[in-house]
């Protein structure tokens, strides 16, 4: 390869290296690795929640993000503080399902494979009509019945 030609490539490489440095050093954005690189941890925003009682009448009930393409790259599930209770024709749950979040600009995946489905335990729940709560805030009501397919309620 020619002395010009090897001096041109070199410039070009120079000259990306020095636009992604000051397009990330602009943005706040560390260049190092995952581990290397802030997160937060927030709850996810609203909940789709599904409920079903098997031909045993074993009763479970599920929750995960309702609206939000969570990127398996960047936004991962930690944890589930979620807590359900059965009072009066309601379920009742508490708490959130909590996913951390980089700090700053991250270029993601859009693969929403960071979303996790969460088995919430549940004590009581019988086949029947129940209004779901969570967090204070009504979602909806579902109808349960023995071997039924899942309710859900919560979004898509």
């Amino acid at each position: 390869m020619p002395h010009a030609e090897k001096l041109a490539i070199f410039g070009r490489s120079r000259q990306a290296f020095a636009l992604v440095a000051l397009v990330m050093a602009s943005a706040n954005v560390s260049p190092g690795t995952a581990q290397e690189r802030r997160f937060e941890v927030l709850p996810v925003g609203p909940l789709r929640i599904c409920a079903a009682i098997d031909d045993t009448g074993k009763a479970s009930l599920t929750a995960r993000s309702a609206n939000s393409c969570l990127s398996s790259s960047c936004r991962r599930f930690v944890r589930s503080t979620l807590k359900a209770n059965v009072k009066q024709g309601r379920i009742v749950l508490s708490g959130d399902l909590l996913h951390r979040k980089p700090v700053g600009l991250a270029i993601c995946t859009r693969d929403c494979a960071g979303a996790r489905t969460v088995p919430v335990a549940v004590e009581g729940l019988m086949p029947g009509r129940y209004s779901i709560v969570h967090n204070g805030k009504v979602y909806g009501a579902m109808d349960l019945a023995p071997g039924g397919q899942p309710a859900c309620v919560g979004g898509g």
